[in-house]
């Protein structure tokens, strides 16, 4: 949690400045039951998220403190992965003179990553997520769209090299020949044609999948009795801010702001065959 280079946030100046992070890291049950509550942003079909500890550490250069967290709730709707949690107190680095003690640290480094704190209040999880059958999907129709291009190149390659030949020995005209062979021009333009159709289809497919790089290290069942599923690795987490009743100076009503990103692996990962392919 944190402001990172590129990021969009209408959090205050002050806030995050530092470029400090404040990692925080929770263990949650994920539950197929409907959530004990409502919310707006998850839709109100959301399920049970619940922590395995009531508290949770947070660990800065200025010492640990323990902030309280309650449970929330998730729901998965055209591919996106939406849930909350409550920190009723916020979550914040310790500024505890006496922890910079412990810490031995001088002042200035005890207080880095102080000015990285989320408020009091609700605190949502975004990221989007594939069912496993889904990706090797994916994965089945860009093979397939890889071998079309691969295909179509080698006949374009074919064409090429028949104009312009290696040199052969005759023994009929004892000497080094060259035999040229042309390609008619409507066939011709029909491979090119066909290889540049193959390459563009191939790409927009490559486009449309995710990249290994981009998903959960394992896939898992979410909840426990779903099919295996993947998570982007790299999340988003935002909490909700007022308009013009609130600290912001701009608007009526309220929005959503960036406060940093986050990742979720499986407790118990899922064994599945799927590979992506470079």
């Amino acid at each position: 949690m944190g402001r990172t280079k590129g990021m969009t946030t209408s959090m205050p100046d002050a806030w995050g400045k530092s470029g400090n992070c404040l990692p925080i890291t929770v263990d949650v049950s994920v539950f197929g039951t409907p959530a004990g509550e409502k919310d707006e942003r998850v839709g109100a079909g959301a399920s049970k998220l619940e922590p395995v500890r009531s508290e949770i550490s947070i660990t800065g250069f200025a010492g640990a403190s323990c902030k309280p967290v309650r449970g929330g709730g998730w729901q998965i709707d055209d591919g996106k992965l939406r849930m909350w949690l409550d920190f009723p107190e916020g979550a914040c680095c310790s500024a505890d003179g006496d922890a910079c003690n412990v810490w031995d640290l001088a002042p200035g480094v005890a207080l880095q990553g102080i000015d990285v704190d989320i408020p009091a209040g609700r605190l949502y999880f975004e990221t989007d997520i594939w069912d496993d059958t889904d990706l090797e999907e994916q994965n089945k129709r860009y093979i397939g769209a890889r071998s079309t291009a691969w295909r179509a190149k080698s006949e374009v390659t074919a064409i090429e090299k028949a104009k312009n030949p290696e040199k052969r020995w005759s023994a009929e005209k004892n000497a080094w020949v060259t035999e040229v062979s042309k390609e008619g021009f409507v066939s011709e333009q029909l491979k090119r044609a066909a290889l540049a159709k193959a390459e563009r289809v191939q790409d927009e497919i490559d486009r449309q999948r995710p990249k290994r790089e981009n998903l959960s290290r394992e896939a898992g069942q979410w909840p426990s009795d779903s099919p295996a599923r993947w998570l982007g690795r790299k999340g988003t987490l935002l909490v909700k801010r007022s308009g013009v009743f609130g600290s912001l100076p701009f608007g009526i009503g309220h929005h959503y702001t960036c406060v940093g990103t986050w990742s979720a692996e499986p407790e118990e990962p899922v064994e599945t065959f799927w590979t992506m392919p470079e």
